[in-house]
């Protein structure tokens, strides 16, 4: 009777075991192609990190399903912090703009004049009925570095409909705006 029973749950705790779906991983993209080239203003500026006002600075990709409701992708996810990513992407686009002498990262002791600091309001996926848009929401912030005061700041909302209701087609969107953001900071610096 023991043997029975012992074999019946091993049989039930072997057939109750689920399958995964494979986590998918996505980048942030910028493309270079279409960078202006800039005559050097500045001598040198560091990109920091942005803030993030929401507890959006992790590799989880958010959307929200109205004003009270937000999650995250079980199955997708970014391919790092989010903050790390918008910070590199902002610094190789700045850097090959040459609109600086030099660009260096968030994490350089090197001593800049400036630095660029930012603050993510929102970058998430809005889900409204059978439509979805890409959300991009930051503030820009030029800073002396010698005297600690903004020489000048701005802020920019983006808004794109999504070519899908799902993490890939937020992505592709997303990619058009930081592409779009990009463009406009260094014609805004």
């Amino acid at each position: 009777m023991k043997r029975y029973i012992y074999t019946a749950c091993s049989f039930l705790l072997l057939g109750c075991g689920t399958t995964l779906e494979p986590m998918t991983t996505y980048n942030l993209a910028i493309d270079n192609a279409n960078i202006s080239k800039k005559h050097t203003k500045y001598s040198s500026i560091q990109v920091t990190i942005p803030k993030f006002l929401q507890s959006q600075n992790s590799r989880k990709i958010f959307y929200a399903y109205d004003n009270l409701h937000q999650d995250s992708y079980l199955n997708s996810q970014w391919s790092d912090a989010l903050g790390r990513m918008l910070s590199s992407k902002m610094l190789i686009y700045l850097d090959n703009s040459k609109l600086f002498k030099d660009v260096t990262p968030y994490n350089s002791d090197i001593d800049t004049r400036y630095r660029l600091d930012s603050i993510v309001y929102d970058i998430s996926q809005h889900i409204q009925g059978k439509e979805s848009f890409a959300i991009l929401d930051i503030k820009v912030m030029l800073i002396d570095n010698q005297t600690s005061k903004i020489v000048k700041s701005k802020h920019f909302r983006y808004k794109q409909k999504t070519n899908s209701v799902d993490a890939k087609g937020f992505v592709e969107a997303i990619n058009q705006l930081l592409n779009k953001m990009c463009q406009d900071i260094v014609g805004f610096l």
